[in-house]
């Protein structure tokens, strides 16, 4: 994997998710990888867009979402999605102590008190496609350890802190909102931010009066100005760790897919987004 990008500013510049290296988690790297750097940096010498027509209007749709309870994640060098997602704890009627219990009958037979499942799954046409997981047949899960190389939640805006300065996109949105990440792509922008409910019309189904969701939503200029072309995604109630950034072939135009990670509680969890 190659980083690309992700220089935070304030007083959090090194907010950012974390790669660990195999047997050493203590010496980390930055983590905004795209999945074909050479593409972009061709389209800037030709002075062309390789997202598409001009004329064409691109939208965010939500094409995966991973949950890992106490898990991990990880984007191996072909930009495959490893989850690794630990088993449920099941109180044993005999002993009254909770004990990891799998959640696949038909798996039983093969676990051998391993404490995670462990997923793959693959990009095709800007969708997350689940692959073969180790020897077992597609669509099953595979048993696993601790992975050697993961993304580390390290950073994450529990706080609610995380401001970028960009006023320039905050006259298109929200005023008072607070922008946690950026990723500008031709004429377009991907902004993640928080948003007090209460700015609103009141608090979005699901969400309580004093919780600020991040929201996603994706900007495109207009000669000088930003403007709010479609419509805004509401993301999480968690805290905001930081992003990947990939690349799809979709409908025959190269589409950047960006991966969200948040903690919600006792889950590390990811949201991916297309602009198609």
């Amino acid at each position: 994997m190659r980083p690309i990008c992700t220089s935070f500013f304030g007083f959090l510049a090194c907010f950012s998710l974390l790669v660990s290296r195999p047997f050493d988690r203590s010496r980390p790297s930055t983590v905004v990888y795209s999945a074909d750097q050479s593409f972009e940096a061709e389209s800037k010498k030709t002075n062309t867009s390789p997202w598409g027509s001009s004329e064409e209007h691109l939208n965010l749709y939500r094409n995966g979402y991973f949950r890992a309870l106490h898990g991990y994640f990880f984007l191996d060098d072909r930009n495959r999605l490893h989850v690794y997602r630990a088993l449920p704890k099941v109180r044993n009627p005999q002993t009254n102590d909770f004990e990891l219990q799998p959640e696949d009958n038909e798996l039983k037979p093969e676990w051998k008190g391993e404490p995670y499942y462990h997923e793959i799954y693959t990009l095709h046409e800007g969708e997350w496609v689940p692959m073969m997981w180790g020897n077992s047949t597609p669509e099953k899960r595979e048993f696993s350890g601790l992975p050697e190389q993961y993304l580390r939640f390290d950073s994450c805006d529990s706080n609610d802190a995380l401001d970028l300065q960009r006023e320039d996109l905050k006259r298109a949105s929200w005023r008072d909102s607070k922008i946690k990440d950026v990723y500008e792509f031709g004429s377009y922008a991907a902004v993640v931010y928080s948003l007090n409910p209460a700015l609103e019309t009141g608090p979005p189904s699901g969400f309580k009066l004093d919780q600020r969701p991040v929201w996603l939503e994706l900007l495109e200029k207009t000669g000088k100005t930003w403007e709010l072309p479609g419509s805004t995604q509401s993301v999480s109630v968690g805290n905001y760790c930081g992003k990947v950034v990939l690349t799809s072939i979709r409908g025959g135009y190269k589409r950047p897919v960006l991966i969200l990670f948040f903690q919600e509680g006792d889950d590390n969890v990811a949201h991916s987004y297309v602009a198609d």
